[in-house]
């Protein structure tokens, strides 16, 4: 077994988180934890959240029969995030064939945050109508970067609570 040790998520906290795990009674509490700890080992802490609205503002799609889409909002849903990305959720389909940057607006508490970003994926379902997008951040500076960890490090920890709270 190789532990990866991630800086916004400790070997300490893990541990910890993975016990919590064995201790819960109920079986979709411990199944919902484990998807958890599963996403965060994968390599950059990922965190699912509770549907966050946010949008895209369309900014360059390097083809010239897709430039009337250049500045169009598109509104959707965050997924899941984490300090490279987030999984964009929106009813829209975007030729992610072609290489498309975005600027990605969305708050996390009452903090708003603005980053520029490539469309690196989509997936799609037959039974839904809406898209997955994967979204990468680029040209994120350090600050950036730290209060968006600050961020989801404190949506994290109520997360845990609520956990907690609901298996005792």
């Amino acid at each position: 077994m190789v532990l990866i040790v991630l800086p916004v998520y400790g070997q300490k906290s893990f541990n910890k988180e993975k016990r919590k795990v064995n201790t819960l009674t109920s079986q979709k509490d411990r199944d919902s934890l484990l998807k958890k700890h599963k996403t965060k080992q994968k390599g950059n802490f990922r965190l699912e959240i509770p549907s966050k609205e946010s949008f895209l503002i369309l900014k360059v799609i390097e083809n010239e029969d897709f430039t009337k889409l250049i500045g169009k909002i598109v509104k959707g849903n965050i997924k899941d995030i984490s300090t490279t990305g987030v999984k964009f959720i929106c009813p829209y389909n975007l030729p992610v064939h072609l290489k498309i940057k975005v600027e990605i607006c969305f708050k996390i508490a009452s903090k708003e945050f603005r980053f520029n970003a490539y469309i690196v994926r989509k997936d799609e379902h037959l039974s839904r109508k809406s898209k997955n997008y994967g979204i990468k951040f680029i040209e994120i500076t350090s600050k950036e970067q730290e209060n968006l960890i600050i961020e989801l490090r404190k949506l994290e920890a109520q997360q845990r609570r609520k956990v907690t709270s609901v298996s005792s």
